[in-house]
């Protein structure tokens, strides 16, 4: 469950259907709102106060944001997403598409995405694609106990 309020009862088939969520933050007020699925309140899932950044720049702004995944391991480092490299592409590696931000003067910017990965371990490609994906990223790999 996302934020233990929003339930994920459903995921994407390898070679098959593909499922989606879309995630936005907001910085309003005193506080980064996450929503689900929309920006209307009922989309709403919670919100970190900015007072948790002890007056560092995120009480403001970002000046930076990372996409993609994450994996965390002991002794061997875990398949991210389907565990197919990003070449897989649509309906094998995980993604994530149209990838925007609000500046912080208002309107929407495209993201300008530069690719870091784990070679042998994980893979991320950056991709300029047309309307509705835009700014695009594919990403994933088996992991293992060398990464």
């Amino acid at each position: 469950m996302l934020g233990g309020a929003f339930p994920l009862e459903w995921w994407s088939i390898y070679g098959g259907e593909q499922q989606e969520i879309e995630l936005m933050y907001y910085l309003y007020g005193a506080a980064w709102w996450l929503y689900v699925n929309g920006v209307s309140t009922s989309n709403l899932v919670g919100y970190y106060p900015v007072s948790i950044y002890r007056g560092g720049a995120l009480t403001s702004n970002a000046s930076l944001i990372d996409y993609g995944g994450e994996t965390v391991g002991v002794t061997s480092w875990p398949p991210m997403g389907s565990g197919a490299f990003a070449s897989a592409g649509y309906q094998g590696a995980a993604y994530q598409r149209d990838i925007y931000y609000i500046p912080t003067g208002g309107g929407v910017a495209k993201a300008a995405l530069v690719p870091t990965s784990l070679s042998g371990c994980y893979t991320v490609t950056v991709n300029d694609l047309a309307a509705p994906w835009n700014e695009t990223i594919y990403f994933g790999g088996p992991g293992g106990p060398t990464c």
